[in-house]
């Protein structure tokens, strides 16, 4: 239990309590007089309640005090939780892709197979392999796409830049597989709202009138 004592040499009151184990010792500027004395045995009665109770602020009853801040609160510091992995329960592309060439190869002829398994082995394996299909999106599609026509991407097997149409054959398959998945797994087609290149259109010259008249005189009736 504390008391409220008194300094010999200042005459002036303080506080000696328990807290937390600790006796602690705080002084007042209040000279020893008998109302002083009441005054402090009820502060000191109020706070040996706060410390039984367990709401007693050392820092707020003892602003000036050096001790308090061996009794401030320590505060608990949550860790960040670290990122959660993504898992897709969805098949990767590779499976799927295998999957869904042997279900649809039975409707082509062999050349068409061949083909499309080029496309397969060439350009798509190596870019989505390892992928889950619901990690397959509009921007990935999109940079692929660029790659195949940028000279600067050139790969071991393809000496030249992809023609327009080559490159669209090659997104189509892309289109077909998304679009398959769509329908089993009920993702987003991410090749939905990507469009076709546009083609370049031959250049034809027919001949002029000269060399049609030319050609109708060399012309037997």
């Amino acid at each position: 239990m504390g008391n409220v004592r008194v300094r010999p040499e200042t005459g002036r009151l303080y506080f000696d309590f328990h807290f937390q184990g600790v006796r602690c010792r705080e002084h007042a500027v209040l000279p020893d007089t008998p109302a002083n004395r009441r005054r402090m045995e009820k502060a000191l009665e109020r706070i040996e309640a706060e410390i039984a109770a367990g709401t007693f602020d050392y820092a707020k009853t003892f602003p000036g005090s050096k001790r308090a801040s061996n009794f401030a609160p320590k505060h608990h510091v949550v860790p960040a939780p670290a990122p959660e992995t993504r898992q897709s329960d969805l098949p990767r592309f590779d499976a799927f892709a295998a999957q869904w060439l042997a279900e649809r190869s039975i409707e082509w002829r062999y050349s068409h197979k061949t083909t499309v398994e080029s496309i397969f082995k060439i350009h798509l394996l190596p870019a989505f392999a390892s992928l889950h299909l619901d990690d397959i999106d509009r921007a990935k599609l999109m940079d692929f796409r660029r790659q195949l026509v940028d000279p600067t991407q050139k790969k071991a097997r393809r000496r030249d830049v992809l023609a327009p149409a080559t490159v669209n054959r090659i997104i189509g398959m892309v289109r077909l597989i998304m679009t398959e998945a769509n329908l089993r797994y009920g993702i987003d087609n991410p090749c939905a709202e990507i469009r076709r290149l546009k083609l370049r259109r031959t250049d034809i010259r027919p001949f002029s009138l000269e060399e049609i008249n030319r050609m109708r005189a060399t012309i037997r009736p």
